[in-house]
């Protein structure tokens, strides 16, 4: 055990030289791209969904894409911050940072976590937190991963899901806070980062920890009322993994309002993969509906006579019927 800690103690004081090298010197310009075009793209793209459905009255289907616009949003800004803050470095002069202060910074992280990891190759410090559970919701536990070539740019961390449950909305998205690894720090911000200037480390750790207990609806990716929900594919509704149908042609997810079930073969299917015949108005997939060779219109087999629907059937009857009493009149 005493060579262990001893041996701990010197990787913590090589790193300490490297930290307190890095922060001592003067930052060096951050080569930041501007903010990626795919994201405005994709953003008109849910602007114009937004308003089809809004205007159609699918008020759920719109809730759910304003949320994805939101999401969309939040990582547009977080790109935005970052090409600012490369851009509009502060007036904070550079703290030169003591190395014995850096070698006990990390062991206080040591203390807090209970542990801490250190890996000279990708010049990272490490510690991870309890498992996380907001609002009922188990999130598992987050590797706070600091990388030491990074110091001095904005969020030179990650946050790593360890156990992670994904929300339905993205595979990214980790926790309410952390999409793609990276933390929206709201109020934290401004803390983190004077932290990380002033090489309090600890405090770094620990005020990242303090985010990802906490949760801000009014910030979140995604709500945690939704994140273990399936939306609807027809309505937009957002139901139970459990309580929803999947579609035996396409796959969709629907609620149990949406679903049909083919009044043929019994397959259930989604609004997209289904319709109503126009002759008998029962619900069919599309496998299961023909188009009338006279008037196009969709309908079931047993609502066809050799390809014509009851209602062109009619008609030519009716036709036929006229054209012989009028035969019949002229004699």
């Amino acid at each position: 055990m005493k060579r262990e800690a001893k041996r701990s103690r010197k990787r913590q004081a090589k790193m300490a030289t490297l930290i307190a090298t890095k922060l001592g010197r003067d930052p060096a310009p951050i080569a930041v791209d501007l903010p990626d075009r795919d994201l405005i793209t994709d953003l008109d793209r849910l602007c114009l969904r937004s308003k089809r459905a809004e205007a159609r009255g699918y008020r759920l289907a719109n809730e759910r894409l304003v949320q994805e616009q939101v999401a969309l949003l939040k990582q547009l800004r977080n790109q935005v911050d970052r090409c600012l803050y490369a851009r509009e470095r502060d007036d904070t002069p550079t703290v030169h940072c003591d190395r014995n202060q850096i070698v006990d910074e990390l062991a206080a992280i040591e203390t807090e976590f209970g542990g801490i990891e250190i890996d000279f190759r990708s010049q990272t410090v490490s510690a991870v937190t309890p498992e996380i559970e907001l609002d009922g919701v188990c999130l598992g536990r987050f590797r706070i991963c600091l990388e030491v070539r990074y110091l001095g740019e904005s969020r030179p961390y990650r946050v790593i899901a360890l156990d992670p449950e994904c929300s339905r909305d993205c595979d990214e998205t980790t926790h309410p806070h952390v999409q793609s690894e990276a933390l929206c720090e709201g109020e934290g911000a401004e803390p983190i980062k004077h932290a990380l200037l002033e090489g309090r480390l600890s405090d770094c750790f620990v005020l990242i920890r303090q985010v990802l207990e906490t949760y801000n609806p009014d910030s979140a990716y995604t709500q945690l009322s939704d994140w273990f929900g399936v939306e609807c594919h027809d309505c937009g509704s957002t139901v139970d993994r459990d309580d929803c149908n999947s579609c035996d042609r396409c796959d969709a997810k629907t609620c149990e309002d949406c679903s049909t079930s083919c009044a043929d073969c019994d397959r259930t299917v989604c609004g997209n993969c289904s319709e109503s015949c126009e002759s008998c108005g029962q619900r069919f997939c599309d496998a299961c509906l023909s188009e009338c060779r006279e008037c196009g219109e969709t309908n079931c087999d047993d609502c066809l006579t050799k390809g014509i629907c009851d209602d062109c059937t009619e008609m030519e009857s009716d036709e036929t019927e006229t054209t012989t009493a009028a035969e019949v009149a002229s004699v």
